[in-house]
């Protein structure tokens, strides 16, 4: 594991592919160092399934590179944008998540700009691996639950994500079993959200491994009245169709 301090006044022409990638300059790698280090950001912490050249990164993806840190608020996730990323900025995404974040949703913003988000680091298993590996069904039973319920807030508060019908990179279970929503890039307030119907979906509906496992779990052996339900789900959105779709799975008794 690799750590680099900070330090706004010289150029290191190999990190700054991590900064800036994937075309640095040095105005610009200065400009993000500097700016990491005005909201808290100490020492880089390179390690992840990742790569950036010799360096071990959290994630690269088409629009940003996720790197670990220590700063003042902790151990945090820091999101980059990448130079040449078709959004402008990461002020939209940082502004959806701290919307989830006063929900309960979503790991915590503490810091971001315009090419960066400061974030709670959440490290976990991906949702389909997680719920293949895991063999407290309890368990599962009590993280797929709250994850239906975070997409209803969702739903109700008006804010789309985006991804939930393709939850596999965009939801994480940590080791205690908590489940986290992430990746609010594409998240919107303008169209219709879709979070629970999407992610219900993936998750009961679509013939895959992961909804064999949990229809064993859930014993869902009427699936045309739980699709019914989401039906009526997706017209009226609410805290009573809702319910109608966790009667359907076989719970009861949810706030």
């Amino acid at each position: 594991m690799m750590k680099i301090r900070l330090d706004g006044s010289t150029y290191d022409e190999e990190f700054a592919f991590v900064i800036c990638y994937p075309y640095p300059t040095e105005e610009e790698y200065l400009r993000r160092i500097r700016s990491l280090i005005e909201k808290g950001i100490e020492e880089i912490v390179l390690e992840g399934t990742s790569n950036i050249g010799k360096y071990r990164v959290l994630g690269k993806g088409f629009r940003g590179v996720v790197v670990k840190a220590r700063s003042k608020f902790g151990m945090v996730a820091v999101k980059l944008r990448r130079v040449d990323s078709p959004r402008d900025d990461l002020l939209n995404e940082a502004r959806f998540l701290r919307i989830a974040n006063a929900i309960g949703v979503g790991p915590l913003v503490y810091a971001y700009d315009r090419d960066f988000i400061i974030m709670e680091l959440v490290e976990g298993s991906r949702l389909p691996d997680w719920i293949l590996a895991e063999k407290d069904q309890e368990l599962i039973r009590k993280v797929i639950i709250e994850l239906l319920e975070q997409a209803v807030r969702l739903d109700l508060i008006g804010l789309d994500h985006g991804e939930l019908s393709r939850p596999i990179r965009h939801v994480l279970i940590t080791k205690d079993g908590r489940p986290y929503i992430l990746d609010f890039e594409s998240a919107s307030l303008e169209r219709r959200p879709r979070n629970l119907t999407g992610i219900i979906q993936y998750l009961l509906i679509r013939e895959s491994e992961v909804s064999k496992r949990l229809n064993e779990i859930f014993e869902i052996h009427d699936k045309k009245s739980l699709i019914e339900a989401i039906r009526q789900y997706k017209r009226t959105p609410s805290l009573r169709t809702f319910k109608a779709i966790l009667k359907r799975i076989g719970v009861e008794g949810v706030n």
